[in-house]
């Protein structure tokens, strides 16, 4: 909402990657700032645009879109620093994860407006996979902050992410679309399949679309009516694709790429299961709207986010947790299905699938998908449990709480100065957050003759850097 007074504010989002692309962060900013917009405030967008190439999520009007480069070497800090001190905006809301963090928090620096780190992932995760451990360089991220935005309450309890964070954080989880027509779970489609769906980046950091891959082909021979279907773009999609042309039930997969939001609604409401086999996610938009369509899903039980919205044998199945409910036993299910220890031949050759935890988290996969392919009745009890289970993740109210957060920072703007001496007084971590963020830059310093950080991340595009 706008201030009591009426009064319209400012605001600036920078981050999410490319924004031609599909993705759960670029799509919750643009939805924030399209929220924002609608209510009169001036809204710019800083992101990164492909020549040629228009936004995959439909901007207001009233958004101004402004393509920019990230800096990706240390060098091109400064440059992007001079670009955010010329903008007129309340609140600079910086919406990435990972060490591109840095660069981009380090141009932030004594800006003459508020700024926002918001995180869509989960902090801990994050450690883990793309910081490798360095809890001093992800920390700084967020004290150079003045705010953060993170999705879950949990999420802000990891100790080193500082005390400072605790009385600026805001949690608030990805908006979801729950007026949405509602699938049919039991009802084969018009030509007689059933079918799974499956949405988001194809690719093995994080996203596992192998295991799944992996874990249908084991199945398929079993159902021969059912097909699995793979909705998105990612590094991965083209190998997977060559893999299900040679394998002899590959004609039992399809892969349709990026979809629009509509699209997206016709597959969610055509098909009978929805399956995410990522290792990490934050609030996963697919996983919340497959739910809110009345889709039963499994996940793995280890994976946050999804162990979150997926409610063990309530809406779905969480793979790795057991299954001894309904009627069914946990040796039956799985007798059919390879041990966890049994050889198993490679469909992803030796550097994907050849390894005892892929080949432990496909066969859990695959047992848990099993249960939900042979008994049409346990689709239908988790579908009619599913719709209400996102309750808490309604589009219209996730907005509203964006809007009172962001405008109640905006409205304290004007004394920011003050505001960062009273926390530089009271917190003595944020004394050296700036060092530590010029040390991190150097330990993480990207190569000079590629001048990007495919030396150090090679899943780099994430944010944005093909």
């Amino acid at each position: 909402m706008v201030s009591d007074s009426g009064v319209r504010h400012s605001f600036t989002f920078v981050g999410g990657g490319e924004i031609s692309t599909i993705g759960g962060i670029v799509r919750t900013i643009t939805e924030i700032a399209n929220h924002l917009a609608q209510q009169g405030h001036k809204v710019r967008y800083l992101a990164k645009l492909s020549q040629n190439s228009l936004p995959f999520y439909e901007l207001h009007e009233n958004v101004i879109l402004e393509p920019i480069s990230y800096p990706y070497s240390s060098s091109q800090i400064k440059s992007f620093a001079k670009r955010l001190k010329r903008l007129e905006t309340d609140v600079l809301i910086v919406a990435l994860s990972g060490k591109l963090a840095l660069n981009v928090m380090k141009a932030t620096e004594d800006l003459p407006f508020s700024i926002v780190r918001s995180e869509h992932g989960n902090p801990a995760q994050l450690l883990k996979s793309i910081w490798k451990g360095d809890k001093l360089a992800r920390a700084c991220t967020f004290q150079l902050a003045d705010y953060t935005h993170l999705l879950f309450p949990e999420f802000a309890k990891n100790p080193d992410l500082g005390k400072a964070i605790h009385d600026t954080m805001c949690s608030i989880p990805s908006p979801i679309e729950l007026n949405v027509p509602k699938a049919s779970p039991s009802k084969p489609t018009t030509s007689g399949k059933m079918k799974i769906v499956s949405a988001g980046r194809i690719e093995k950091f994080e996203k596992n679309s192998n295991i799944l891959l992996t874990s249908f082909l084991k199945l398929a021979e079993e159902f021969p009516d059912w097909e699995c279907h793979f909705l998105g773009e990612g590094s991965q999609k083209e190998e997977l694709q060559q893999i299900s042309r040679k394998h002899v039930n590959g004609a039992q997969v399809f892969f349709h790429g990026s979809v629009k939001k509509d699209i997206l609604s016709k597959h969610f409401t055509s098909s009978h299961l929805f399956v995410i086999p990522s290792d990490t996610e934050g609030c996963p938009m697919a996983l919340g709207e497959a739910l809110a369509h009345g889709l039963p899903a499994i996940g793995f039980a280890d994976c946050t986010g999804v162990n979150k919205m997926i409610i063990h044998e309530k809406n779905g199945l969480l793979a790795g947790n057991k299954i001894s409910k309904n009627g069914f036993s946990e040796v039956n299910y799985q007798s059919t299905l390879l041990s966890d220890n049994e050889p198993q031949p490679a469909l992803f050759g030796n550097d994907l699938d050849n390894n005892m935890d892929d080949q432990i988290r496909s066969n859990q996969l695959a047992a848990a998908m099993r249960m939900l392919m042979m008994s049409s009745e346990l689709r239908e009890k988790y579908a009619a449990n599913a719709p209400n289970s996102v309750l808490n993740y309604e589009r219209s109210s996730v907005l509203e709480r964006w809007s009172d957060f962001l405008v109640g920072i905006a409205l304290r703007t004007p004394d920011i100065t003050s505001i960062r001496n009273t926390r530089y007084e009271t917190y003595p971590e944020l004394h050296n957050a700036s060092q530590t963020a010029n040390e991190a830059i150097k330990r993480f310093m990207l190569s000079k003759k590629t001048k990007s950080f495919r030396d150090i991340l090679p899943f780099a595009m994430l944010y944005g850097n093909k």
